[in-house]
């Protein structure tokens, strides 16, 4: 370290007191002869480098006393943020939700937790997927609006409870009719909140869809959160307390 910092010294030096005087001794060097070497005028080029060099180390000096302070510390707090962010579990984004795709992870065994108001896109788009899943006898727990939540998601969002009633009647029966053997593997739960996010959940990470406050359609991001991590304990402990506060379907 100590080398590391007398070498940055020795740099310092070199730069800001090394170069003025260079400079200063080719201008005054210039002003001594007058000599021509293949139509370049020697005296004149050794007077504009000696200037470049003086120019130079100028720049250096204002950007040492005040420029290099401020990218410094612009710098520090973008690491610093970046850092944050990864330290408390954030692993990625994707700005459109739509088009986040972890299809080899979920066809995995382990728990697969996934939360959603009453949008089918997601069990329809991956049908196959949890066909798989359940060909293989692994567990898939889906938690969806029941129908005591009805109420509250029509004074908060305006949607008919037509279109509720149709968007969770068609989930039900694709997931019964992907689950259609003796032995059930996705467990289907009725929660009774207006959900502030969709989820999907599984040991290693937490898939996470926030909702829009405005009403009408819009893309929404979606932020992958690493397992073993803060975010990750709170998102995790609050899907576990949904879920408990839920009921199984009928």
């Amino acid at each position: 370290m100590f080398l590391l910092h007398a070498k940055f010294k020795y740099r310092f030096a070199l730069v800001a007191l090394g170069l003025p005087l260079l400079g200063l001794v080719l201008i005054i060097s210039a002003q001594a002869f007058h000599f021509t070497w293949m139509k370049v005028e020697v005296d004149r080029l050794l007077a504009e480098i000696g200037s470049l060099l003086v120019v130079v180390s100028l720049l250096h000096w204002l950007f040492e006393l005040g420029l290099r302070e401020e990218m410094l510390r612009d710098v520090a707090e973008t690491a610093t943020g970046s850092s944050l962010l990864h330290e408390n579990g954030l692993e990625t984004c994707n700005i459109d939700s739509r088009q986040v795709d972890h299809r080899a992870h979920w066809e995995q065994p382990g728990n697969l937790t996934i939360g959603r108001q009453y949008s089918t896109a997601l069990f329809k788009n991956y049908h196959e997927l949890f066909k798989q899943r359940c060909a293989r006898g692994f567990k898939t727990t889906v938690i969806v609006l029941g129908a005591e939540g009805h109420a509250s998601i029509l004074d908060q969002s305006g949607v008919e409870r037509r279109t509720i009633q149709t968007s969770l009647r068609e989930t039900i029966d694709l997931l019964k009719e992907l689950d259609s053997g003796a032995e059930k593997h996705i467990k289907i739960r009725y929660h009774h909140a207006v959900l502030r996010y969709s989820f999907i959940h599984t040991n290693e990470y937490i898939w996470i869809t926030f909702y829009t406050n405005s009403s009408g359609r819009a893309t929404v991001p979606a932020f992958k959160v690493r397992a073993n991590t803060p975010l990750f304990e709170f998102f995790s402990r609050d899907i576990t307390r949904l879920s408990e506060q839920s009921h199984a379907a009928n």
